[in-house]
């Protein structure tokens, strides 16, 4: 007989931060708050695809981080389960602004109530132009977001996955947006151009609100009415 396995799952958000020319990120801002905002702090850290390090403080870790040559910084809890990642992407597309990803791995929580305080400390770091969040099965790979194949070696680089995207990240001046998802930050013009392919979008208490969280019962009305449009509705 054959048992099907209990799925266990956590949150995986990936917000899209961006500069303007000689413009630099807030890197080591970005970095403090968001490791400070973690329950447990993540253990060892690769900048730039080099050998994983651990660190004996946030300072530490600070330190040892040059913006000017940065590229991708990942980090890992105790049990090499990935945390965060902070990287560079999208730079084939040779655009006038630099877009990060941010990526975060943090415990199951339905209504994302962390993940909305800790974009509410980025507003005051860093240009936000787009976010996603969804429950992530554990044994998925967070960057990749499907199941994890075996491997000796530790996934260690991000690759722009353009076909995925929904509203293309060349397009980030007028509003951008991979999908929808069960917690999203849309810009007002990305917002416009998703209620002119999709229905029954409006979850906003504001128009001025950037964050959308569809309950499940909404999730099932916005795919119930867009049957024809489902590849980029990404509830599950």
């Amino acid at each position: 007989m054959f048992f099907k396995r209990k799925k266990f799952f956590h949150n995986l958000t990936k917000l899209y931060v961006y500069s303007y020319g000689e413009e630099k990120l807030k890197l080591h801002d970005i970095l403090r708050t968001t490791i400070k905002d973690f329950e447990k702090e993540p253990s060892y850290y690769s900048v730039n695809y080099k050998k994983e390090k651990s660190y004996k403080s946030i300072d530490e870790l600070i330190n040892k981080i040059n913006v000017d040559d940065f590229e991708t910084l990942l980090m890992y809890a105790d049990d090499d389960s990935m945390l965060l990642t902070i990287s560079k992407t999208f730079m084939h597309l040779k655009m006038s602004t630099q877009l990060y990803e941010i990526l975060l791995v943090k415990p199951y929580d339905r209504d994302f109530q962390s993940e909305c305080s800790l974009i509410s400390k980025y507003m005051n770091l860093c240009r936000i132009a787009y976010g996603y969040g969804r429950h992530l099965d554990t044994d998925h790979d967070p960057i990749t977001e499907t199941k994890k194949k075996q491997s000796w070696f530790r996934k260690s680089y991000i690759v722009p996955e353009d076909s995925l995207w929904l509203i293309h990240p060349r397009e980030l001046e007028t509003g951008i947006a991979k999908g929808i998802y069960p917690f999203n930050f849309w810009t007002k013009e990305a917002y416009s151009k998703l209620s002119s392919l999709y229905s029954e979008l409006d979850s906003r208490d504001d128009e001025s609100d950037n964050i959308v969280i569809y309950s499940e019962i909404e999730q099932q009305k916005i795919l119930q009415a867009n049957t024809e449009h489902k590849d980029h509705i990404r509830f599950f």
